[in-house]
């Protein structure tokens, strides 16, 4: 065995790191909370979407859309992520500044990979 192996029953000096491989371009998608309530106390004031980018080597363009229920754009918010956690965070406002009315809206993430792009849409609530 020379000095810096790993162990001895492998005839090299080859570390191996084993992951789970999946085909998409995000994993563990969570978002928090769910149903945001804007009424300034600092308790479900902000959404967060969280998740890892994953199967990219370069940075890529993500976008975190939201719409009403009637398809109109509320917030969109782009960057380019690097493989690993990313985050976004949406303070209930529309693009304008103003509270959102209460309501449901459709979350739309975008992930643009060298092949292909992918998408998740979830609902989310506002109320006050």
């Amino acid at each position: 065995m020379d000095p810096g192996d790993v162990t001895e029953r492998v005839a090299s000096s080859t570390d191996v790191v084993r992951l789970p491989m999946r085909s998409g371009l995000f994993a563990d998608l969570e978002i928090t909370p769910q149903i945001l309530t804007l009424n300034g106390d600092g308790i479900n004031d902000e959404l967060r979407l969280a998740f890892s980018l994953v199967n990219v080597l370069e940075g890529r363009p993500l976008r975190l859309q939201l719409f009403d229920l009637s398809g109109r754009q509320v917030w969109e918010e782009e960057k380019v992520g690097l493989a690993g956690p990313q985050e976004f965070v949406w303070g209930g406002r529309d693009e304008r500044g103003a509270l959102a009315p209460p309501g449901v809206y459709i979350l739309r993430l975008a992930v643009e990979g060298d092949a292909r792009s992918e998408t998740a849409s979830r609902l989310v609530g506002v109320v006050y």
